[in-house]
């Protein structure tokens, strides 16, 4: 399946990164990484805190993205829950032995 065969057929010109990165199961920061990397469409500013997406400009990227993909996975953002927490060594108190 392709993955602009993931978006389904019937959805507004514009869309939320949450929207695109819930259709391809990927995390919102992989969209940017995939924007820094110019493999992905800049999304366009219509506030300071709202983005939005055009739909068409998805598609075209996504097909884009699979007929130069070489049998390498696309790069995808860490998630949430991969991050490792290393614990802060603890500290030694004065006057105890």
């Amino acid at each position: 399946m392709s993955l602009a065969a993931l978006i389904p057929a019937t959805v507004p010109e514009t869309v939320r990164a949450s929207q695109v990165a819930a259709w391809l199961s990927v995390d919102p920061r992989t969209l940017r990484h995939w924007e820094e990397a110019g493999k992905f469409p800049k999304p366009i500013k219509l506030g300071p805190r709202l983005s939005m997406y055009r739909t068409a400009e998805v598609r075209k990227a996504l097909e884009e993205m699979e007929a130069h993909q070489s049998g390498d996975a696309l790069p995808v953002a860490p998630s949430a829950g991969t991050t490792r927490v290393v614990p802060k060594p603890a500290k030694k108190r004065r006057g105890h032995k």
